[in-house]
């Protein structure tokens, strides 16, 4: 149990011994410690131990929202629905801390990465991380593979799909490519929006607005009502428009 006696005396020894690898390695200032769905008692305790046994590590955690240690977690990843309210993105931006978001298996049920979801949904997933201001998003599993992927994508009771993206051999997917490209999109637009910005000229504004505009497409609930195709299409559009 994190907190008790058997808990510090199992970790600390790790934790000092992954500190002193890492820092031979040189590694150490690119390494999160990590928890996921964990309750707000176990990450208090948690977040204290580390702070006081190694207090060089980043913490890493995917779950529900704890304003009581987010300050404390240099990379935060918290469901697509409900979304984080906008000011606090903000701030962690400021304090150059990440944050993402994520989906899986119990929700939502659009937008996701399923093998059953429209593609457009995939590629979503960056236009979304743009429009709200989060530095990306996370994908849980990439090859957690079953007995039989080639035939079955299903994994017990959980969403087909759900546990990965490519496939046996180095071989991709439609998934992962459409993913790529929304990835690509969220790159296209922040280089345009630091050209625009730079330039600081009439038409520059003006096709800042247009982004502006452009990314509101992209908030609840229209990414939730299975139309991501239109939306990405239409966002798309305009994005190849302004690249001219």
């Amino acid at each position: 149990k994190p907190g008790s006696p058997a808990f510090k005396n199992h970790w600390r020894p790790f934790l000092l011994a992954f500190r002193e690898h890492l820092q031979n390695k040189g590694w150490l200032d690119k390494t999160c410690i990590a928890m996921d769905d964990s309750s707000l008692s176990d990450m208090l305790s948690v977040v204290k131990f580390i702070k006081a046994t190694t207090p060089e590590f980043k913490i890493a955690y995917s779950g529900d929202y704890y304003p009581e240690i987010a300050d404390n977690i240099y990379d935060l990843s918290l469901s697509i629905d409900p979304q984080l309210d906008s000011s606090i993105i903000k701030k962690r931006n400021d304090l150059q801390l990440k944050t993402t978001f994520n989906v899986d298996c119990s929700k939502p049920e659009h937008p996701n990465t399923f093998t059953f979801s429209p593609f457009a949904e995939n590629e979503l997933m960056g236009w979304y991380a743009m429009a709200s201001g989060y530095g990306g998003f996370l994908r849980w599993a990439y090859n957690s593979w079953g007995k039989d992927v080639e035939k079955d994508s299903r994994f017990r009771s959980w969403p087909a799909g759900d546990i990965y993206l490519v496939y046996p051999g180095a071989r991709s997917s439609i998934r992962f490519e459409r993913l790529r490209e929304g990835i690509q999109d969220y790159e296209k637009i922040r280089i345009l929006k630091a050209a625009f910005e730079k330039e600081g000229t009439e038409e520059a504004n003006q096709k800042l607005i247009q982004i502006r505009e452009m990314l509101k497409s992209f908030a609840m609930p229209n990414i939730t009502n299975n139309n991501a195709s239109v939306v990405v299409s239409r966002a798309k559009a305009i994005l190849n428009e302004l690249s001219r």
